[in-house]
């Protein structure tokens, strides 16, 4: 993923309007990869980072531990 993502996902962040950012939110994320071996941890993490980035604009205050409870599954 690249930061393609980044603005799509800020778009449909804003349209869920929660007033104001949120100071903490539990996010799953599931990258589904049909073909090849999964991603190592690192790696699925650095996939998601600019849906992150777009979720940040509008929807939370930070990607950081302290505002995000993140999980990144794999199939």
């Amino acid at each position: 993923m690249n930061q393609e993502f980044k603005l799509p996902v800020a778009v449909m962040a804003r349209n869920l309007n929660p007033g104001a950012p949120l100071k903490y939110a539990r996010v799953t994320m599931t990258l589904e990869k049909p073909r090849g071996k999964l991603f190592d941890v690192d790696g699925a993490y650095g996939c998601i980072k600019p849906i992150l980035d777009g979720l940040k604009l509008y929807l939370i205050v930070d990607d950081s531990p302290a505002h995000i409870d993140l999980k990144v599954d794999q199939r």
